[in-house]
């Protein structure tokens, strides 16, 4: 499996609530595990029994629940704005507008703007 293919997985596992809706009847099989197989395997392409053998090393952690359950932007903004503004960030901007410093001035000149 490539990376890709392990993110597009991993991506549908932790937004399984998003991809299948209550209510929602997949197939009529009674195993629920079933089910979900089935369906990451047709989402990410990736064959059924491949996915079955992913899914045995998955583990239901209450703590991983509970965290992607809680928007982190609901956190005051002074804890909030550590995650965008800091020092590592503040550099990786300057080297990307330094490697792009050329396109970017195409464009001010093209669009008029700075």
């Amino acid at each position: 499996m490539n990376r890709r293919q392990a993110m597009t997985l991993l991506g549908a596992l932790i937004g399984g609530a998003c991809l299948v809706g209550p209510g929602v009847v997949l197939a009529r099989e009674a195993d629920p595990r079933t089910r979900l197989a089935r369906t990451l395997a047709r989402q990410s392409g990736l064959g059924i029994d491949h996915v079955r053998r992913i899914l045995r090393h998955a583990h239901y952690l209450p703590s991983v629940i509970d965290q992607i359950s809680r928007p982190y932007e609901a956190q005051p903004y002074a804890r909030y704005r550590t995650l965008f503004v800091h020092d590592r960030l503040r550099r990786q901007g300057a080297a990307y507008l330094q490697a792009h410093a050329a396109l970017f001035a195409e464009n001010e000149q093209r669009y008029g703007v700075e």
